[in-house]
């Protein structure tokens, strides 16, 4: 197994992965945190990422034959 740390501005796979996370939010506090809407987090990601003090990193496990 090979976990690498890539720094991303990607802002589509960040709201991908986010789904996971707001859909637990929502379930478990549905009076604060609304359903999960990859079009609104897409564009949400997409305005943090063009900040240029947006700094986000991604660790990706991959399965690597030795």
């Amino acid at each position: 197994m090979t976990i690498q740390i890539e720094h991303t501005k990607d802002f589509r796979e960040l709201a991908r992965l986010n789904q996971s996370v707001q859909k637990w939010q929502h379930e478990n506090y549905p009076d604060t945190f609304k359903p999960f809407n990859l079009n609104e987090v897409t564009t949400e990601m997409e305005k943090l990422s063009a900040d240029e003090h947006f700094f986000c990193l991604v660790a990706k496990n991959e399965n690597v034959s030795e």
